[in-house]
């Protein structure tokens, strides 16, 4: 088989995760924005809009906001026509990196001390650089 191409069952499967992802990111960023704008009542998003020092935590849109771009990008490259071998892995990495970053820092049980906590490890690395 030619590198980029996909045999009959690899491109069923692709298809099925396709059309997942290309249903499943604009409604879960349609969500979230669903939720900044109409927080429900007590949700760590009211809490933070409420209090200045807990506003980092809705830096959060940024890293959904790289995973939906990540995962859009798998999108494109699957409806194209050209699959590379190697760089979907790097699009795929980063799109979870981003998601797990996100469901890190939004966990419903956290309490908002420990939710800007994380915030703040989260942008340390970058603070050192």
């Amino acid at each position: 088989m030619s590198p980029g191409l996909m045999s009959g069952e690899e491109a069923r499967r692709a298809q099925i995760a396709i059309s997942f992802l290309n249903h499943f990111v604009p409604e879960g960023w349609k969500f979230w924005l669903d939720c900044l704008e109409k927080p429900a009542r007590g949700s760590f998003v009211a809490r933070a809009k409420r209090n200045r020092g807990l506003s980092q935590v809705l830096d959060v849109s940024l890293l959904l906001a790289d995973a939906n771009d990540h995962f859009l990008d798998v999108v494109d490259e699957f409806t194209q026509g050209y699959l590379p071998n190697f760089a979907l892995y790097a699009v795929v990495r980063g799109a979870f990196e981003a998601d797990a970053w996100a469901c890190w820092l939004v966990e419903p049980e956290l309490q908002d001390k420990e939710r800007l906590a994380r915030r703040l490890r989260s942008a340390l690395p970058a603070c050192l650089k």
